[in-house]
């Protein structure tokens, strides 16, 4: 049992690294393509995580999505971390682009 338990948490491990491989060709073709500003699409990407972590805690473990008070505040400034660091990512990725030859 404890195998299969591992073999599924590398499976895990390696889909979420494709996936994070793949955010920088998306971010690039959206960015050319739709001539899309990063700020606005680290908005809509923090949207449809959110919404989507909270769709699958709420189906498979609703236990999660309570929080004791006291962690409150440290979820709060998580939360406001991640963010900025989801708008800082793609503004990076689309001023400092590598393929253009790298800083301006």
């Amino acid at each position: 049992m404890e195998a299969s338990r591992l073999t599924r948490g590398y499976a895990i491990g390696v889909i979420a690294a494709v996936v994070l491989l793949t955010t920088g060709i998306f971010i690039r073709y959206l960015t050319q393509t739709y001539h899309m500003p990063a700020l606005i699409l680290a908005m809509w990407r923090d949207i449809f995580a959110s919404l989507t972590l909270l769709l699958v805690l709420s189906l498979f473990r609703p236990a999660w999505l309570k929080a004791e008070c006291r962690y409150l505040t440290y979820l709060l400034i998580y939360g406001f971390v991640l963010a900025i660091f989801n708008s800082l990512w793609p503004l990076c990725r689309q001023f400092f682009d590598p393929g253009r030859g790298g800083f301006p």
